[in-house]
Parts: C-alpha cells; structure tokens; sequence
C-alpha cells in the first residue's frame, strides 16, 4: 500500500491542479471551439446510434448530403463507450463530453505508469515519467 502513495499524489495533483482547472470544475468545455464542439457531436451521434435514436452510424445527418463519411473521420468506436455510459446514466451531453475527457487522462497516466514500471523503473521514476506522459502541455491542449 506505501508504494501507491506517489502515484496517487502525482494523479491527484494532475487532476486538481491541470484537468479539473482545464475544464473550469465542469463549467467549460476543454479544448478549442472547433475540435470540442466535432468530437461532442460524434461521440452523441454513435450515442444516439447505439441508442437507436440515429439509424445509421455511418451517414450521420451532419454530412448531409454524404453517404457513409464517418468512415474519413474521427469515429472514436474505441472511447465512446465512456461517453456513452455517462450519458446512460443520465448526465448531459456536456458532463459527458468532459467525463470522456478525463477517463482519457486517467486511463493514459495509468497506462504509463503500469508500462514503466514494467519496464523496472521505480514508483517514484514511474510516477513522474506518468504524470509527464499524461498531464504534458501540449497534451492537454
């Protein structure tokens, strides 16, 4: 149990000091206008088709008058389910927009933490080589 104490500190200070302020403590929207607003509206149409509210998740209506274009794009088949799980729950497509956000950071300081120290570094080197993988600037931009 000591050995979790460093990563769950240097976890802790990535969410309260860089991503619970990067979403303005779920008042804003993460991210540029342009790419938050196109991954919200894909993530809520692969929802709605999963949902089977949309009745085709190829040809979303937004590609009018396009057949089959969410092949060319960001499809995100691999993380909606995040998205669509909060939004099952009952949150807004906001709240689950930035749940999708921060399960994304959380999973990748996870994963890097876990592949370092398969790599034999200690939990102190695994924990900041994490937090850099996670929480780097140009990450969260």
């Amino acid at each position: 149990m000591p050995s979790l104490i460093v990563p769950l500190v240097a976890l802790s200070v990535g969410i309260f000091g860089y991503l619970l302020p990067g979403v303005g403590y779920f008042t804003m929207m993460p991210g540029d206008l342009g790419d938050a607003r196109f991954n919200s509206v894909i993530l809520e149409h692969v929802y709605q088709w999963l949902t089977g509210q949309a009745r085709d998740l190829w040809s979303p209506g937004f590609f009018y008058p396009f057949n089959k274009i969410l092949a060319f794009s960001d499809s995100h088949l691999g993380s909606f389910w995040i998205y669509a799980a909060a939004r099952l729950l009952g949150a807004t497509r906001e709240l689950s927009f930035q749940a999708w956000f921060l399960v994304g950071f959380l999973l990748n300081f996870v994963s890097a933490y876990w592949m370092l120290r398969r790599m034999r570094f200690d939990v102190l080197g695994a924990s900041c080589g994490a937090f850099v993988f996670a929480f780097a600037l140009p990450v969260l931009h």
